[in-house]
């Protein structure tokens, strides 16, 4: 008895107390010596092997959420993003380093305060707790906003929210933070380039049309609109270059917005236009920023040797029924009608002061001028011209040189020899003249004598090559009296010579750089009855 059927017993109840499932994960009961014992052994390496497999299932879970807790720790503490959590009632838990790069707030500060109170404003909190309550509806949250540092600043930011789940509960949340300040500056540039005049700063006509539209309801009235066309502005460039045009440009803008309140549109219309959007503004109200203006544009302008003035036009939109865009036309007719109105005194006063300019430049220009139109004025009632060509002569002798203000002052008073790009520079004074006068309504008939008197008798001139009679008279009569006052004359580069020497070296250029003819009364007029063949 002991034999067969305690001791196989005994034995099995070691073999159990000895068993350590998780060290011995293969080991199995062996049969025993009593048969009976056997059917149990069965039930219990069966039981043995399920255990052994669910042991083992919760190894690999435990490894897995160990796995998953370390993968969390890694992301949240090695993520680029500001991360925060929060627990259920909005109450940071933890932040990582990145959120306190961008915020600038260590865990020990904000540790247990409110999430959307610390990193919101007043009138934006609501929006910010708008989007955490949609992480506790079990809603992912992506977007962007405005979130605030320890220090105040505002920070552009995109935002993703989401649930930490517990048992199907939602415990807390993740929120995530992207600093897109860059992104954003350049999303404003480019919204800046697609409405605003990248010349001048103002808004662009795109914008203004937009604007027009939206202002144009009852509660703006009286919509006062102004049209500026700022005058001379193609003389200027004609004259001094498209960059000096465009930084007078940029003046009159500023004093143009500098005389506008909040909510008033400014706009470049065209390339000399710019238009004014005046809500809640009357007529007369209009009228004294136009004033305001001026003045502004007074002072901006006063130690410029050129001054660009401007026509403007303003008309008022009164009633709900009237067309907006039928009141701009209104303004742009009156600004006509007053830039026809002005434009002979405009004209004649900005080529005064184009003359003033030039003279500013070389001092030695204007009693030059004055010479040469004395001179030619005689030549011209020696070939019997009437009084009226005889003051076009006139004319052209005094303003012969215009173009020259378009020329660095440094190249018109060099004492040495011009380079070979400063003499090309030079010769470009005769065309630079030329889209001067020709912009002169009143003067328009002289611009091609402007252009043409430096060309040669014999064809190798400048700027068009043209010969003999094919130059007009007045441009013969000009190249002959401009070269002997140059060379009786003091000048930058050279020393005056005398009459006779300056007529032999007329006569000597006779036929080919210059006229014979017009030397010859020339010569006339300076030595009469001696006779030309005698130099």
């Amino acid at each position: 008895m002991q034999i067969n059927v305690v001791n196989p017993l005994y034995k099995l109840q070691e073999d159990i107390q000895k068993l350590d499932l998780q060290e011995q994960g293969d080991y199995r009961f062996v049969d025993s010596e009593l048969k009976e014992l056997n059917a149990l052994k069965d039930k219990l390496n069966s039981l043995f092997e399920k255990t052994k497999s669910y042991i083992t299932s919760i190894q690999d879970d435990r490894k897995h959420l160990t796995s998953l807790f370390q993968d969390r720790e890694a992301l949240f503490k090695n993520s680029p993003n500001a991360i925060v959590i929060f627990d259920e009632n909005h109450l940071i838990v933890d932040i990582n380093k990145p959120f306190t790069d961008v915020f600038g707030y260590q865990l020990d500060e904000i540790k247990g305060k409110e999430l959307d109170d610390l990193l919101s404003r007043d009138n934006q909190k609501a929006d910010a707790q708008q989007l955490t309550n949609r992480i506790f509806s079990g809603l992912e949250v992506n977007g962007e906003g405005v979130r605030y540092a320890k220090d105040g600043t505002g920070i552009d930011v995109s935002i993703i929210g989401v649930p930490i789940l517990k048992d199907n509960q939602i415990i807390g949340g993740y929120g995530m933070y992207l600093d897109i300040t860059d992104r954003k500056n350049v999303e404003k540039d480019i919204l800046r380039m697609s409405y605003n005049d990248q010349l001048t700063g103002v808004y662009n006509r795109r914008f203004f049309e937009e604007e027009i539209k939206r202002l144009d309801s009852i509660r703006n009235l009286p919509i006062s609109l102004v049209m500026i066309d700022v005058n001379g502005l193609k003389l200027i460039n004609d004259a001094f270059g498209h960059k000096k045009g465009d930084d007078l440009l940029i003046k009159i803008a500023q004093a143009i917005k500098d005389s506008c309140r909040e909510g008033e549109i400014v706009a470049r219309y065209g390339g000399d236009e710019f238009v004014m959007l005046l809500p809640k503004t009357t007529v007369e109200a209009a009228g004294k920023i136009v004033e305001r203006i001026k003045a502004k544009s007074d002072i901006k302008n006063k130690n410029e040797p050129i001054y660009l003035s401007f026509a403007a036009g303003i008309a008022t939109k009164t009633e709900p029924e009237q067309d907006i865009f039928e009141i701009l036309k209104q303004a742009d007719d009156i600004m006509y009608e007053k830039k026809l109105h002005e434009s002979p005194y405009t004209r004649g006063n900005l080529i005064k002061i184009l003359i003033k300019a030039l003279y500013n430049k070389n001092n030695l220009e204007e009693e030059h001028g004055k010479r040469v139109s004395i001179m030619s004025v005689k030549i011209g009632e020696s070939l019997g011209y009437d009084e009226e060509k005889l003051d076009r002569l006139k004319t052209l002798g005094l303003i012969h040189d215009i173009g020259k203000v378009g020329i660095e002052e440094d190249t018109l008073n060099k004492k040495e020899s011009l380079t070979t790009q400063e003499w090309k520079n030079i010769k470009k004074h005769t065309e630079i003249g030329y889209r001067i006068i020709s912009e002169i309504e009143e003067m328009a008939d002289l611009a091609k004598y402007v252009l043409l008197h430096h060309e040669r008798y014999d064809g190798k001139g400048y700027p068009k090559k043209i010969s003999g009679k094919d130059i007009p008279e007045f441009a013969r009569i000009i190249a002959v009296v401009d070269a002997f006052d140059t060379m009786t004359n003091d000048t930058a580069y050279r020393k005056r010579i005398t009459t006779e020497e300056a007529v032999k070296e007329l006569k000597k250029n006779s036929g080919t750089q210059f006229d014979p003819e017009i030397i010859d009364v020339l010569v006339e007029l300076l030595f009469p009855n001696q006779g030309s063949d005698n130099f």
